[in-house]
């Protein structure tokens, strides 16, 4: 035990931009061992000069913070190269750090979500608006609590505490949110993925910083390409356009909350009843069928129907655009559930507000997202003979 307080410590000392507490490091890297969290401590030590575990030792004392604490067995079922650069390691670790307390009360139930900032914030794993760190979604499903979006069920099955911290016991590791081909290929979108790489647009969703996309399920295209037909390119370009919010990364729980704009400058609405939530863009509404498909740059909606709204508006979009930026680098770390209307409240905080700044971010230009669009719009006028 004093072995492992001694490499923390020793470790620690040269370790780059160190401001951490060790005191607090050392007493909760114990605690973790005399608890039954040896695989985590190890996990902490053996990673502590990496930028995310530095990262999550300079965050994780002080105000209310909730851990995510993997279970011994849960790092056993790890493959080698999860736990052996120790640089992807302490990101994955600080993806494990919650801003705020998040006890068991406070998770929704299904088909519902509670979304909290986490503390990943590697600009190789994360490349949302204005800086912003990570999210992480959650819900409670049949009585239990889950961490959505993972490659396996993770699942809550206790709660403790360390002095101000809050641990939440998980029973797998959890994984960081990939890229959003990756994310159509998990929930099994192949029609869009076929038009968009045909086209070479991912490359533009890639490169995005900070966009929220409603994705139209297979069965939604395969209902919409006869409406397809005789539509101009112009019209479909617009209404690819209103399935994109460019510039901000809006979550389940935001929808509704404040104007949001298309990139093709219609705005949204949004109803819930006992069927579900719905989105509408003009005169068309779509049944959100899974929410919240976090990726590295934003997040996805997938809905059952296409919007087929053809109406545009360039001014309204580019001011949006312009708001959606000029506010994304303003705040501090949001703390609480995220989904609150106001952009300067230190408690729950929309999609549209922001991180902290001194992260110099681009992000993907109006007219240059239009332009890809336009391109769609080619392809998908042939829509039935590509899905």
């Amino acid at each position: 035990m004093l072995a492992k307080t001694f490499v923390l410590s020793a470790l620690a000392a040269s370790a780059a931009a160190q401001s951490y507490n060790q005191t607090f490091a050392n007493g909760m890297v114990d605690w973790l061992n005399k608890n039954g969290f040896t695989s985590l401590a190890n996990a902490i030590t053996t990673s502590i000069d990496s930028p995310g575990t530095i990262n999550l030792l300079n965050n994780i004392n002080g105000t209310s913070k909730t851990l995510l604490a993997p279970t011994n067995t849960a790092f056993n079922g790890l493959a080698a190269n999860a736990t052996s650069n120790s640089t992807l390691l302490g990101d994955r670790l600080s993806y494990h750090l919650l801003s705020g307390s998040f006890p068991a009360s406070s998770f929704a139930t299904s088909p519902s979500h509670t979304v909290a900032r986490t503390y990943l914030n590697d600009s190789s794993l994360v490349t949302l608006e204005g800086g912003k760190t990570q999210a992480v979604a959650f819900n409670i499903d049949g009585g239990a609590t889950r961490v959505l979006n993972q490659n396996t069920v993770v699942t809550i099955t206790n709660t403790t505490s360390y002095q101000n911290l809050l641990i939440q016991v998980v029973d797998a590791v959890i994984d960081t949110p990939g890229t959003i081909t990756a994310a159509f290929a998990t929930y099994n979108l192949t029609a869009l993925p076929a038009v968009l790489n045909q086209l070479n647009f991912t490359d533009a969703l890639l490169a995005a910083r900070g966009i929220t996309v409603f994705a139209p399920n297979d069965e939604a295209l395969t209902k919409a390409a006869a409406s397809l037909q005789g539509v101009n390119q112009t019209q479909i370009a617009t209404v690819v356009a209103n399935h994109v919010i460019n510039g901000t990364t809006v979550y389940s729980p935001s929808l509704g909350q404040g104007s949001l704009t298309s990139a093709a400058g219609s705005g949204f609405s949004f109803s819930t009843n006992s069927s579900g939530t719905f989105v509408t863009s003009g005169n068309a509404t779509a049944r959100v069928v899974q929410s919240d498909v976090i990726v590295k740059n934003g997040v996805v909606h997938i809905i059952d129907t296409v919007l087929f709204n053809n109406n545009s508006n360039p001014s309204a979009a580019s001011s949006a655009y312009s708001a959606y930026t000029s506010t994304a680098g303003q705040g501090g770390q949001q703390t609480g559930a995220v989904g609150g209307p106001s952009p300067t409240e230190t408690g729950p905080i929309g999609g549209s507000s922001s991180k902290s700044a001194g992260v110099a971010v681009r992000l993907v230009d109006q007219g240059a997202v239009l332009s890809a669009v336009a391109v769609l719009g080619g392809v998908l006028s042939g829509a039935a003979l590509l899905i």
